[in-house]
């Protein structure tokens, strides 16, 4: 990635994204939104461990495996971290004024 000064010594994470996550970034209506989710896929590269763990109020929403959360603007982007292989796996992107109980369905 960088070379830049600021940046080195930083370990790099490959942050890969869901057919899903894709579709979703391409149909946000908002531009300041779309900025704001592309500047915090960018930081996940660097700081992964910025989200919380996933803890949803409903057991039936909680995933099987687990899940860490960040929220820029009106979304919230649900990941995993594999560290062995250095990947941050983005599997949903929510938009927060939706119903909360169809995430991972």
């Amino acid at each position: 990635m960088s070379s830049s000064g600021q940046n080195e010594g930083l370990r790099h994470y490959e942050v890969l994204l869901a057919r899903s996550v894709k579709e979703r970034l391409l149909g946000i209506p908002s531009r300041d939104d779309a900025r704001r989710i592309a500047r915090r896929l960018r930081m996940l590269e660097v700081a992964p461990a910025m989200g919380e763990v996933y803890e949803p109020v409903y057991e039936s929403a909680m995933p099987d495996h687990e899940v860490r959360v960040t929220f820029t603007g009106h979304y919230g982007i649900y990941y995993t971290i594999d560290e062995t292989a250095g990947t941050v796996g983005v599997e949903f992107l929510e938009d927060c004024r939706r119903d909360p109980m169809r995430k991972f369905s």
